[in-house]
């Protein structure tokens, strides 16, 4: 299907509907630098965002889909929710009490000019556009303990296995007399970031079912903390043998693009583990 048939199809709901989700990126990107947010940290997430609602729409322009009357009451849903923590603007701040509100009066104009299956498509799209964006840095160290911590026991019984005396307290690494921190650079959170857009692309390309797409996704975050946490074991043991060079800035740099490779190679390997059969394979 070319460009010129898509044009054709376009509609005014299809329309307005791209105008609601183009303003709603416009703006997320506005709120999250007057936040203080920097660009370089939000631009891999809002290029995620963008990327779920183009495919949506896409997909959305070429099937031609109805508006029930269950998609208008759930337009309505998303209106009386937003109301209402307007209303209990006394019980949180204005700021999360609007992004909140905004988000849902999102969700009740996705509904209004398509069916539930694409709004529940575009909805992360819709929470990392006007919640996850304008509180980067919230989420970020909100995410970044868990990751360390999980890293650093990781990290210690795999140096354990390798015949190392090392002993963890929280997210510190005793290594005999020498105390190591792993700070939130080490967390793997940067490439979790990068590898959600670049998991996102590869199910694109891989994975035809949603179930599947989602499925696949949720392999990422458990592959990036395993391999995250051999980068670490292999930095430490680099450091018992040629000291603190192992913590120069060419070291890991040249690990931190091994580890992506790695997790790339990994992941795109794991698509069968949740490919299920389609609809005509199964009747044969």
């Amino acid at each position: 299907m070319n460009l010129i048939s898509i044009y054709k199809k376009i509609t005014a709901q299809n329309f307005l509907l791209v105008s609601i989700l183009a303003l709603t990126a416009i703006y997320s990107m506005i709120e999250a630098l007057r936040m203080h947010q920097k660009i370089e940290s939000i631009i891999t997430l809002w290029l995620l965002a963008a990327g779920i609602c183009t495919v949506t729409i896409w997909h959305l322009v070429k099937t031609k889909s109805s508006i029930l009357r269950h998609d208008i009451i759930l337009s309505w849903v998303f209106l009386i929710c937003a109301s209402s923590i307007l209303l209990a603007t006394a019980f949180m701040s204005d700021s999360l009490a609007m992004q909140i509100s905004l988000f849902l009066i999102m969700g009740a104009c996705l509904a209004r000019f398509t069916n539930y299956q694409n709004v529940f498509k575009l909805l992360p799209a819709g929470a990392i556009f006007l919640l996850v964006l304008p509180n980067y840095t919230y989420f970020n160290s909100l995410i970044s303990y868990p990751l360390r911590l999980i890293s650093s026991y990781l990290t210690c019984f795999t140096l354990k296995l390798c015949a190392v005396d090392v002993s963890c307290n929280a997210t510190i690494l005793k290594l005999g007399t020498e105390k190591i921190a792993v700070t939130t650079a080490c967390s793997g959170i940067a490439q979790l970031e990068a590898m959600f857009l670049i998991g996102w692309l590869i199910t694109m390309f891989v994975q035809k079912r949603l179930i599947c797409q989602i499925l696949h996704c949720l392999l990422l975050l458990p592959i990036v903390i395993l391999l995250n946490s051999l980068r670490l074991t292999i930095t430490l043991l680099l450091y018992l043998g040629i000291g603190k060079a192992a913590f120069s800035e060419t070291l890991h740099v040249t690990l931190g693009y091994v580890m992506v490779i790695a997790i790339v190679v990994i992941f795109w390997a794991c698509r069968s583990l949740v490919r299920f059969p389609e609809k005509n394979e199964v009747k044969k």
